[in-house]
């Protein structure tokens, strides 16, 4: 718990920022590996310190080997699941993440790969119904998911509506974040605005991982505001994060289309 609780402090960005996070995650992963070899919550750190250091074969290895001694190991099947959609194994994706939600549905991030997929695939309505089993509960992955999805399919009044619902939440932190990627993505951000953002979130965020969700939100910004020479930018600095595997958005996110008969796309496409 104290390797996993560390990793994800990793990965969301916070004010101070500790210095070396991976330095510290990885002690702690070896020391549950010493300690708790036994254990699948031992193998799904593993599994997380691959991927921040884009080690991707030996993180699938390791969740794979925590399912292993627990088949019905949540955050196994999530992280197993996101990561095999990310790299083209839709099916077994789906698969994963869904038995993941079955089983624990405070695992929310299992249902934002199940309903990734439904929007990759032009069903927004059934994306939307997975995120609604959420009920009205704001979390930053489930709220830029859908204002992403409905940009992808030009529904501004859903992109609306949501940014609206978000405020109302007491506790939106991270908002910040999230609403000026919705005015964004709405073409209502001051020029400028996105870009400094998204430097600034990168300054933050020390986790390999958290900078290429970050980059990947950026591209979309960019290129549904005509900044195609910023979005093929980001793009490039995407494609030199080890810690980046994600040719199911490459190859089908409807918001990436100006970018795909570029050459810089064609060689992220290589490397993902």
């Amino acid at each position: 718990a104290y390797a996993t609780t560390s990793l994800l402090a990793w990965f969301v960005p916070t004010v101070p920022t500790t210095p070396d996070w991976e330095t510290l995650c990885a002690a702690r992963v070896e020391r549950a590996r010493v300690g708790a070899p036994g254990l699948a919550e031992t193998h799904v750190a593993e599994g997380l310190l691959f991927w921040e250091r884009g080690r991707l074969k030996e993180a699938v290895s390791s969740l794979t080997q925590a399912l292993r001694l627990a088949p019905t190991c949540a955050d196994a099947l999530m992280y197993l699941g996101e990561l095999h959609c990310r790299t083209g194994r839709t099916a077994s994706g789906l698969s994963h993440a869904g038995l993941c939600w079955r089983i624990d549905p405070t695992r929310f991030l299992a249902l934002a790969t199940l309903a990734r997929e439904e929007a990759f695939a032009g069903r927004l309505s059934e994306a939307m119904a997975l995120l609604d089993e959420l009920g009205d509960l704001y979390s930053p992955p489930a709220f830029m998911l859908r204002v992403r999805a409905a940009s992808w399919y030009g529904d501004e009044a859903m992109i609306r509506a949501w940014l609206g619902k978000a405020w109302t939440v007491a506790d939106a932190g991270g908002l910040a974040f999230g609403d000026l990627v919705a005015r964004s993505l709405l073409g209502e951000a001051k020029e400028g605005e996105m870009e400094q953002l998204t430097e600034l979130m990168l300054s933050l965020g020390k986790s390999p991982r958290f900078h290429a969700d970050v980059l990947g939100i950026s591209i979309e910004a960019a290129v549904k505001n005509g900044r195609i020479g910023g979005a093929l930018s980001y793009l490039e600095r995407l494609a030199s994060i080890d810690a980046f595997a994600d040719i199911d958005w490459l190859e089908r996110c409807p918001g990436l289309r100006p970018l795909r008969d570029t050459p810089v796309f064609r060689s992220t496409l290589e490397v993902a």
